[in-house]
């Protein structure tokens, strides 16, 4: 029995830090959104990159995959897609 609340515990952490981690890349996905709202949505995708890596770069230090950015660009792309829709 012992064994399973160990289970069920460390499942528990686990979910806590993804939980975290989704937190902090919605985060930054709003973080670049609005650097690029400011700047009325002209950014051309390699501007736009750039601006992320500013980005990235603060936050490299944390458990987050190199993956993270391209990830998060591609949102953020999608987002600015939207938000230029609904302007």
């Amino acid at each position: 029995m012992k064994k399973l609340t160990t289970v069920r515990n460390n499942i528990a952490e686990c979910d806590m830090e993804m939980l975290k981690i989704l937190k902090k890349r919605f985060e930054y996905c709003l973080q670049a959104a609005q650097i690029k709202k400011k700047l009325n949505l002209k950014l051309t995708q390699p501007e736009v990159e750039i601006k992320l890596k500013e980005i990235w770069k603060q936050h490299k230090d944390e458990v987050l995959s190199e993956d993270f950015l391209n990830d998060l660009f591609i949102l953020v792309v999608n987002y600015s897609k939207k938000i230029q829709k609904y302007n």
